[in-house]
């Protein structure tokens, strides 16, 4: 797993690379996880799995997931992804 800064002019955020499933398996990179989250408000995750499963157990790293309030967003009726499209054509998120 590769940490570096969002960006040199930014105060906050980092971005993360390399991190891989087996590493969400080291309770010491859940740890760092959640204090990078902490300590730097922002991260961005670069060529993750996308898998729905990474997906979900990366995000318990930080904490116990809710269900989102709109049910139409649920992909394949887990809870715990929703699927958010942005049209600027349209002007419309969705």
């Amino acid at each position: 797993m590769d940490v570096q800064k969002l960006s040199p002019d930014l105060p906050f955020g980092v971005q993360v690379s390399g991190l891989r499933p087996a590493d969400l398996k080291v309770a010491e990179t859940v740890e760092e996880l959640r204090n990078l989250w902490i300590q730097h408000g922002v991260i961005v995750f670069r060529g993750v799995d996308d898998a729905p499963e990474f997906q979900i157990e990366l995000s318990q790293c930080f904490g116990i997931l809710e269900p989102h309030p709109v049910q139409d967003l649920w992909v394949a009726g887990s809870p715990d992804l929703i699927s958010l499209a942005s049209r600027p054509e349209t002007g419309n998120i969705f």
